[in-house]
């Protein structure tokens, strides 16, 4: 997964492909995104990052550094 916080916060806002999305009036198959956005950023942002590793018999939680500067720049 992601190596710092802006590469979290890009995984974070990308497009996540939605399987089995159906037209309500055609009722065909479509291809759907869901995606989250964030609208402004607060002063002080505080991240929890948990990311686990899930398979067949259970899942594990991920755990390694992450690295972060004393700023944060984010594009609009």
């Amino acid at each position: 997964k992601a190596e710092s916080v802006k590469a979290a916060l890009e995984i974070l806002v990308g497009k996540d492909q939605v399987e089995g999305m159906t037209c309500s009036k055609t009722k065909q198959q479509i291809q759907a995104w869901k995606q989250v956005t964030l609208e402004e950023l607060p002063v002080v942002l505080i991240l929890h990052l948990k990311w686990f590793d899930y398979k067949l018999d259970g899942c594990s939680k991920i755990v390694k550094n992450v690295s972060y500067g004393i700023d944060l720049k984010v594009d609009a």
